[in-house]
């Protein structure tokens, strides 16, 4: 849902691509899209969130963002993505890891 998200223009920005961050109840869930994978169906089977300090979402909070992505031996595209979520200080405020996997076209 685009609609919820905040566009991600910093650090490790995808080539013809964007990242977003996105807050759904009190868990953020970073997903990063490149151009090949716009509406497309995406299905994350793991996220790990780890907490190192409580943050508002009026913190101005700075996400630097990293992608990988990997093709199965059944044919199916896999990517990795992680997140640093730092606030105005520079202090970490949570670190976060997927791995998601394209199910459908």
């Amino acid at each position: 849902d685009k609609s919820r998200g905040v566009p991600y223009q910093k650090v490790n920005q995808l080539q013809g691509g964007y990242a977003a961050v996105f807050t759904d109840s009190p868990m953020w869930i970073v997903l990063m899209f490149d151009k090949s994978l716009r509406n497309k169906v995406i299905r994350t089977s793991k996220i790990e969130t780890h907490w190192f300090k409580p943050a508002r979402a009026n913190e101005g909070l700075v996400v630097h963002a990293r992608y990988r992505r990997q093709e199965t031996k059944n044919g199916k595209t896999r990517f990795f993505s992680s997140a640093i979520i730092k606030n105005r200080k520079g202090e970490t405020v949570a670190v976060v890891k997927a791995v998601n996997q394209l199910i459908e076209k």
